[in-house]
């Protein structure tokens, strides 16, 4: 359960620095 958490987290993570490197 911890593991899908933690990467939905990542994923999010990855997202954010996405949008901040196309800004």
């Amino acid at each position: 359960m911890w593991g899908s958490g933690r990467i939905k987290s990542f994923s999010n993570s990855q997202k954010s620095n996405t949008i901040f490197l196309h800004n």
